[in-house]
């Protein structure tokens, strides 16, 4: 996603951040969306019916990940009106993730991305 967003103007090397935290929105949500195939409703350790936790977790990262698509204009109703005409030149962006916030998440954002092009 970096890398498009970048290709098309859209981020910049400052945006590396942000688009940390979107893809730590998006494994949030399908984290608690995973846990949520027991059901929506759980019982406490004293037998009441509560609703699933992980609903209000998958609820409130699918919140910001719409937040911050719309920063980024990957929404529908943000691109219109927008053009978009590649950029040329390094993909400093990607470059930039990679090497600053990839640390220890290497599988979990770069996992299929090819081999070569995997950070150290």
């Amino acid at each position: 996603m970096a890398k498009q967003l970048a290709r098309f103007g859209l981020s910049g090397q400052i945006d590396g951040l942000m688009l940390r935290m979107l893809a730590e929105s998006i494994d949030l949500y399908l984290t608690a969306n995973e846990k949520l195939a027991s059901g929506l409703i759980a019982k406490t350790t004293n037998g009441n019916v509560i609703q699933n936790p992980y609903l209000a977790i998958r609820n409130r990262a699918w919140e910001q990940i719409v937040s911050l698509a719309r920063d980024f204009g990957l929404t529908p109703s943000e691109r219109m009106g927008m053009s978009f005409s590649p950029v040329s030149g390094t993909d400093s962006l990607s470059s930039f993730a990679r090497n600053r916030y990839a640390i220890g998440d290497k599988n979990r954002f770069f996992g299929d991305m090819p081999r070569s092009q995997k950070p150290p």
